[in-house]
Formats: C-alpha cells, sequence, structure tokens
C-alpha cells in the first residue's frame, strides 16, 4: 500500500467514525513515531482533563 492510499484510507475511516458516533463522544487519534507517542499522548491527556477541570 502506498503513503498516499494510506493517507485516503485513514481519512475515510475518520469520516466514517464521525458519521457514526453521536455528537456526545469525545475521541482523539494521535499520530506519530512510536518514540513520540507517550509523550504525545500525555500532553492530550492532560489537556483533556483541564478542559474538564474548567
Amino acid at each position: 500500500m502506498t503513503e498516499d492510499e494510506q493517507n485516503r484510507m485513514h481519512s475515510e475511516i475518520v469520516k466514517l467514525k464521525k458519521k457514526e458516533t453521536s455528537d456526545s463522544v469525545i475521541a482523539t487519534l494521535v499520530e506519530g513515531k512510536s518514540s513520540e507517542l507517550p509523550s504525545k499522548v500525555k500532553a492530550l491527556h492532560s489537556l483533556i482533563e483541564d478542559q474538564y477541570d474548567e
């Protein structure tokens, strides 16, 4: 599978997920190198917690 095909497939999956889930559902997709993901996930988790605390 080429990179362009992967990008198109990912885009379609995201569209389908948005179509099938209700407005009350919150989801986050995180992309990046495996070595970067733990810090990105922690940063997003902190951001989400801060929004709920407000």
